[in-house]
Protein backbone atom coordinates (compact mmCIF):
# COMPACT_ATOMS: atom_id res chain seq x y z
CA UNK A 1 0.00 0.00 0.00
CA UNK A 2 2.91 2.36 0.70
CA UNK A 3 3.40 2.75 -3.20
CA UNK A 4 -0.13 3.60 -3.73
CA UNK A 5 -0.25 7.57 -3.36
CA UNK A 6 -3.71 7.32 -3.01
CA UNK A 7 -3.40 5.01 0.47
CA UNK A 8 -0.77 7.20 1.73
CA UNK A 9 -2.69 9.31 3.83
CA UNK A 10 -4.04 6.45 5.65
CA UNK A 11 -1.09 4.66 6.47
CA UNK A 12 -0.16 7.43 8.94
CA UNK A 13 -3.73 7.63 10.09
CA UNK A 14 -4.00 6.43 13.90
CA UNK A 15 -6.79 3.32 14.51
CA UNK A 16 -8.13 2.63 17.44
CA UNK A 17 -11.29 -0.02 18.46
CA UNK A 18 -14.56 0.50 19.76
CA UNK A 19 -15.32 -1.24 22.97
CA UNK A 20 -19.10 -0.44 22.46
CA UNK A 21 -21.57 -1.95 25.03
CA UNK A 22 -19.35 -2.38 27.53
CA UNK A 23 -19.71 1.07 29.62
CA UNK A 24 -22.85 2.60 27.85
CA UNK A 25 -25.88 0.33 27.05
CA UNK A 26 -27.14 0.49 23.63
CA UNK A 27 -29.92 -1.69 22.63
CA UNK A 28 -28.83 -2.44 19.20
CA UNK A 29 -25.17 -3.33 20.43
CA UNK A 30 -26.56 -5.50 23.07
CA UNK A 31 -30.02 -6.29 21.79
CA UNK A 32 -29.63 -9.98 24.90
CA UNK A 33 -29.96 -7.39 27.92
CA UNK A 34 -32.92 -6.24 26.71
CA UNK A 35 -34.76 -8.52 25.71
CA UNK A 36 -36.51 -8.72 28.58
CA UNK A 37 -38.54 -5.63 28.01
CA UNK A 38 -39.86 -6.53 24.89
CA UNK A 39 -43.53 -7.13 25.99
CA UNK A 40 -43.68 -4.26 28.47
CA UNK A 41 -45.61 -1.00 28.25
CA UNK A 42 -43.24 2.02 27.05
CA UNK A 43 -43.02 2.91 30.62
CA UNK A 44 -41.53 0.17 31.83
CA UNK A 45 -38.35 -0.41 29.45
CA UNK A 46 -34.83 -0.03 30.24
CA UNK A 47 -33.31 2.10 27.21
CA UNK A 48 -30.03 3.50 28.99
CA UNK A 49 -28.43 2.85 32.32
CA UNK A 50 -30.59 4.77 34.37
CA UNK A 51 -33.98 3.77 33.11
CA UNK A 52 -32.64 0.15 32.97
CA UNK A 53 -32.33 0.79 36.44
CA UNK A 54 -35.35 2.45 37.45
CA UNK A 55 -37.50 -0.44 35.81
CA UNK A 56 -35.49 -3.07 37.08
CA UNK A 57 -34.88 -2.10 40.31
CA UNK A 58 -31.38 -1.04 41.38
CA UNK A 59 -30.76 -4.11 43.50
CA UNK A 60 -31.35 -6.32 39.90
CA UNK A 61 -30.32 -3.43 37.41
CA UNK A 62 -27.47 -3.59 39.15
CA UNK A 63 -26.88 -7.44 39.75
CA UNK A 64 -27.44 -7.53 35.62
CA UNK A 65 -25.09 -4.88 34.63
CA UNK A 66 -22.28 -5.96 36.40
CA UNK A 67 -22.80 -9.29 34.97
CA UNK A 68 -22.28 -7.61 31.53
CA UNK A 69 -19.40 -5.16 32.23
CA UNK A 70 -17.61 -8.20 33.79
CA UNK A 71 -18.20 -10.51 30.62
CA UNK A 72 -18.69 -8.09 27.38
CA UNK A 73 -15.11 -7.13 27.47
CA UNK A 74 -12.72 -9.24 30.04
CA UNK A 75 -8.70 -8.51 30.51
CA UNK A 76 -8.19 -11.07 27.77
CA UNK A 77 -9.47 -9.42 25.25
CA UNK A 78 -7.47 -6.22 26.25
CA UNK A 79 -4.42 -7.88 25.91
CA UNK A 80 -5.70 -9.13 22.14
CA UNK A 81 -6.41 -5.63 21.15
Amino acid sequence: CFADEHATPFNNQIRGVNLGGWLVLEPWITPSLFYQFLSQPEGEVGMDTYSFCEVLGPEEGNRQLRRHWDTWVTEDIIKQL
